[in-house]
């Protein structure tokens, strides 16, 4: 299999918490990892099965807002809990750069299995992959309890949104 490292700098994870209020954007570019696939000029190969393994550091999730990104990092326990990390399990094409995902993701020392669909765009000499996806999920399934600061009072289900890029290498 070809191996394709994620380029943080070109890569972002997205995450939209709702609130009473108003809705709070956190983002980071902080994303690392390997995706081990075959391709063919302009599309995935499926056999043999790939495989991934990405990494967010915590304390690289930011709103731009200092007093939520401390509440967020408290809740996260960033000290403890450094990084997010996510195993890619199984792939299952759905149509032409469509498939869907089933994995692991750890939050907070708490490990769940996820599926989600995303598109992948093999550019045509397989050099780069880009991937495009997005998930909500309940934090409290990672013993994180919705923080509340000052009147704001964030509900428990987060939609989160990746587009990574990967370089052959």
């Amino acid at each position: 299999m070809t191996a394709y490292r994620i380029e943080p700098d070109q890569s972002e994870v997205y995450v939209e918490a709702r609130s009473n209020v108003h809705p709070i954007e956190i983002r980071t570019q902080g994303v690392t990892g390997i995706i081990e696939v075959d391709t063919e000029p302009g599309r995935l190969k499926l056999s043999p099965a790939p495989r991934a393994s990405i990494e967010i550091g915590a304390d690289d999730l930011r709103s731009g807002i200092e007093l939520y990104d401390k509440e967020i990092h408290r809740m996260i326990e960033v000290r403890k809990y450094r990084t997010i990390k996510c195993e890619l399990l199984e792939v299952n094409e759905l149509s032409a750069g469509h498939f869907q995902l089933k994995g692991t993701i750890q939050i907070h020392g708490v490990t769940r299995e996820l599926d989600g669909d995303v598109t992948v765009q093999v550019n045509d000499d397989a050099v780069t992959l880009e991937i495009e996806g997005s998930k909500t999920i309940d934090m409290r399934d990672y013993d994180l309890d919705p923080p509340k600061i000052l009147m704001l009072e964030v509900r428990p289900d987060v939609s989160i949104k990746a587009k990574l890029r990967a370089v052959r290498v």
